[in-house]
């Protein structure tokens, strides 16, 4: 019974953790929709990625996008490991 509203801290959560600049944290909400939060430290602007997929906000970014838990994280996380090699 846990509810999408239950769910918002924890990426906050994953990105306080040291030594770590992005959180990512995604979760089913429908047959193919995953909603996805990222948060970020100061070396990634998560909102670049975010907007790819429709979404948005320079520190904490969310989208809702189609796929696969693995296809959606495979992809995300390809965007950010492309802009931390370019710092």
């Amino acid at each position: 019974h846990v509810l999408p509203k239950h769910l918002e801290g924890i990426v906050s959560q994953l990105r306080a953790t040291k030594d770590v600049e992005v959180a990512v944290f995604l979760y089913q909400s429908d047959t193919e929709d995953f909603k996805v939060s990222m948060r970020s430290g100061n070396l990634v602007d998560v909102s670049e990625i975010a907007v790819k997929y429709g979404g948005g906000h320079a520190k904490a970014a969310g989208v809702t996008m189609k796929g696969t838990e693995e296809e959606i994280r495979d992809l995300i996380l390809a965007d950010i490991a492309s802009v931390l090699e370019n710092v």
